[in-house]
């Protein structure tokens, strides 16, 4: 009996030994197919089908804009703007070259103001013809456009005055909805769209063409615009330090800072993920990465904290606060470019990634 028992104990600590000497499941793998379908499903998608219903709303006002220009309905008007600006930005992490043609259709800077002035001019007071509408360039229509239109001085009583500003503006938001539903389209998993070949891209993630390198390259490209483009380049960096205010990203609306701010959080919802599924911070730490003895992803997640927070002293207007706050905006600049250098040097390191995006600004 005793060397029963003794028998019984040398079973379980050799038992014992074994299982702390291999590595779990956990330990030794990582789903990154579940990872990256679980970020188009819970994340990529949702941000676009919100993106969609604003459109949507913004269409409809526009529309009753367009019969009944009052004050109150240009109110309204530049309110859904706003959210459906917002929920675009949400969507910037997403923003891959498959889906350019689509997104710069969207967004194109700078927007060709004088081409929408002359345009305006040559048809009043007739109505916009739609078929030539179509053909419109995207630096003529997009959100850029909408701005102007909806912001510039005294834009109001110039929108009152005239049917077929109006109707420009209700065209081009019109042609926003309808670039929305496709992009939700192109996201929906089972429908031969984009979405279900970037689940698919999913091989080596050290290709160029794997999905983790592909969101990894994108996360970079959406980080390195804060600094480099919407804050360096109307900072002046491009121009002796002579700060240059017409080039904020949103000079008519004033939205420039929440902007960046939709950016940041999107980058950390890619980043944490939004559901159950395996998330790409999931992956980093599975992977080991560190930064100065912590956990990167946690690293990552607290410089986007910072960033956000400093983003959120400047107030708008940016294009004022470069003038009269330049050593305010300055400090953003430095916060948001260690979170630059922490993801485009530190990240893809760990991620063992190539950079297939560099900014040539010289900062």
């Amino acid at each position: 009996m005793f060397f029963s028992y003794l028998s019984r104990i040398f079973v379980f600590s050799l038992l014992a030994l074994f299982i702390s000497i291999v590595p779990t499941q956990a330990q030794t793998s990582f789903d990154r197919v579940a990872m990256i379908e679980g970020i188009v499903t819970e994340t990529v998608l949702p941000l676009h089908r919100t993106f969609a219903e604003e459109a949507l709303a913004l269409e409809a006002v526009a529309i009753i804009f367009e019969a009944d220009p009052t004050e109150e309905n240009l109110v309204a008007l530049r309110q859904m703007y706003i959210n459906t600006v917002i929920a675009f930005e949400r969507t910037s992490p997403f923003h891959f070259q498959r889906l350019m043609p689509y997104v710069t259709q969207i967004e194109r800077h700078p927007p060709n103001i004088e081409f929408v002035e002359t345009y305006i001019a040559s048809v009043e007071p007739d109505p916009i013809d739609l078929e030539l509408a179509a053909r419109f360039g995207s630096a003529q229509k997009g959100l850029p456009v909408l701005d102007y239109l909806l912001f510039a001085d005294d834009a109001l009583t110039r929108l009152t005055d005239s049917a077929t500003r109006r109707q420009y503006v209700s065209i081009l938001t019109t042609d926003i909805r309808q670039i929305a539903d496709t992009l939700v389209d192109e996201w929906t998993l089972g429908a031969d769209g984009y979405g279900d070949q970037f689940i698919a891209a999913d091989d080596d993630p050290s290709s160029v063409r794997s999905a983790v390198s592909i969101l990894s390259n994108e996360i970079i490209v959406v980080v390195e615009f804060v600094p480099r483009i919407w804050l360096g380049i109307p900072l002046g960096h491009r121009h002796g330090g002579e700060p240059q205010p017409e080039l904020v990203e949103a000079p008519y609306s004033h939205t420039s800072v929440m902007r960046l701010i939709a950016n940041l959080e999107a980058v950390q919802m890619t980043i944490n993920g939004t559901g159950d599924s395996p998330s790409f911070a999931d992956y980093l730490d599975f992977l080991g990465a560190e930064h100065n003895g912590e956990p990167m992803s946690q690293a990552i997640n607290a410089q986007i904290d910072a960033t956000i927070a400093d983003l959120s002293t400047i107030e708008e207007p940016l294009a004022i606060a470069v003038v009269d706050d330049t050593d305010g905006v300055t400090a953003v600049f430095d916060t948001s470019l260690a979170l630059l250098r922490l993801v485009k040097t530190d990240m893809a390191h760990e991620l063992g990634i190539t950079v297939t995006f560099n900014s040539n600004d010289g900062d």
